[in-house]
C-alpha cells in the first residue's frame, strides 16, 4: 500500500488597509501550495466567509480587529491572521466672523479629531471655494451672504458637511449738515451741541476730539462748549456709521 503524504500548505492574509467608517474593506488570502485550495474566514462581529477575498461593505467600528483565514489544500490546513483598522469619522466645526459690507469676512474651520494629515474644503455663495482652514474674503459684499459648507478630511476620512450662515450688514447711511448752528459760551455754563443736529441717520456711539488746538473732547452725540474760547473749530469723530 502506497501512502501519500501531502505537504502542509502555506497561507498568507492581508486587507485593503486602514478604512474609513462606512467604506468597504477587502480581505485577501493566498497560498503558493499546489492544488485546489479552499478558504474559511472568521473575525469580529460574527464574521464568516468561504470566499478567498471577501468584501465587508459599509464597515462599522465593530468590523475592526483580527481576522483569521484557514487555507485547506488536499486535506491539509494552515492559518494566517490580519488586523483591520477602522478610522472613525472626524468631526467638523464651522463659524464666521460676520461683517459689514466692504469689510473683511473670516470663515473659521476646525476639528478635534487627531490625525497626521488634515485638509479643509469650503464651498459657498457666489462660487466660493477654498482649501484653507480659515479663509478670509478681504472685501465682502451682499453677494457673499448665505450658507457656507465645510468638509474636514482627517487621514483620508471625510467628515459630514457642516454649515455656517454668513450675514452681511449694510452700514447705516448718514448725512452731514455742512452748516451747523452757532453755539454760545456764556456765564451760564456754555452751550451743548447735539451731534444729531449735525449728522442724521447715524449711530453715534463713538467719541469726538477738537483738532484745532482747544483740547476739547467728549462722547457722542453731544459737544459741550463750556469754557471753550470763541472761534471756529474743526472736530474729528468716530461713529458706528458710514459718513
Amino acid at each position: 500500500t502506497d501512502v501519500v503524504v501531502n505537504a502542509q500548505p502555506n497561507a498568507t492574509a492581508g486587507n485593503s488597509g486602514a478604512a474609513c467608517l462606512g467604506s468597504n474593506i477587502t480581505l485577501n488570502a493566498s497560498t503558493t501550495t499546489p492544488g485546489t485550495a479552499t478558504y474559511s474566514w472568521s473575525g469580529p462581529n460574527g464574521f464568516n466567509s468561504a470566499l478567498q477575498n471577501p468584501v465587508i461593505n459599509g464597515a462599522t467600528l465593530a468590523a475592526a480587529g483580527a481576522y483569521t483565514v484557514t487555507v485547506t489544500v488536499a486535506g491539509c490546513t494552515a492559518t494566517a491572521n490580519t488586523t483591520v483598522t477602522i478610522n472613525a469619522q472626524p468631526n467638523a466645526n464651522a463659524s464666521n466672523s460676520g461683517t459689514c459690507a466692504g469689510s473683511a469676512l473670516t470663515l473659521n474651520g476646525s476639528t478635534t479629531t487627531p490625525g497626521t494629515t488634515i485638509t479643509y474644503a469650503w464651498t459657498g455663495p457666489n462660487g466660493f471655494v477654498s482649501a484653507q482652514q480659515s479663509p478670509v474674503i478681504a472685501v465682502s459684499s451682499a453677494a457673499n451672504a448665505g450658507v457656507y459648507s465645510l468638509i474636514v478630511t482627517v487621514d483620508g476620512c471625510p467628515s459630514q458637511a457642516v454649515t455656517t450662515t454668513v450675514v452681511i450688514n449694510n452700514p447705516p447711511s448718514a448725512v452731514v449738515n455742512t452748516a451747523p448752528p452757532p453755539v454760545c459760551n456764556t456765564s451760564a455754563g456754555g452751550s451743548i451741541l447735539d451731534f444729531n443736529t449735525l449728522i442724521t441717520g447715524g449711530d453715534f456711539g463713538g467719541s469726538w476730539t477738537d483738532v484745532s488746538g482747544s483740547g476739547a473732547s467728549g462722547t457722542l452725540p453731544f459737544l459741550n462748549f463750556n469754557g471753550v474760547a470763541p472761534g471756529n473749530y474743526t472736530f474729528t469723530y468716530t461713529t458706528n456709521s458710514a459718513i
